[in-house]
């Protein structure tokens, strides 16, 4: 239901200021999302800011790449966004050890 109603919807999703900006420099740092949003959602508003390619797009992590029951707050979709991001070899720095996880959003990972 709710990934149909983000097909339909024609409210634009509008960045923070200077976000893109900051995405942008912090591209070598392995990064990803994890949202209650669809993943693919979630990638055609990189690609309408033209920051797709900031992201290795494994790493994003939607509400249907988890089980209902395992959704944020649940950490499973964290812990899954992070092994992902490990997986982008291209992108390997010293950020990309367990112990140099950050996690920023509106919402901190429940054990």
């Amino acid at each position: 239901m709710w990934k149909e109603y983000q097909t339909r919807s024609d409210i634009p999703v509008e960045m923070f200021d200077g976000l893109t900006e900051v995405i942008r420099d912090l591209s070598s740092v392995p990064h990803g999302i994890c949202s209650q949003n669809s993943s693919s959602f979630i990638t055609d508003v990189l690609k309408e800011y033209s920051i797709d390619d900031c992201f290795h797009h494994p790493s994003i992590i939607g509400y249907d790449d988890v089980s209902y029951d395992k959704q944020k707050p649940h950490h499973h979709a964290f812990i899954l966004c992070w092994d992902r991001m490990s997986l982008d070899t291209a992108k390997v720095t010293p950020m990309s050890r367990p112990a140099s996880k950050l996690n920023l959003g509106d919402a901190a990972p429940k054990n």
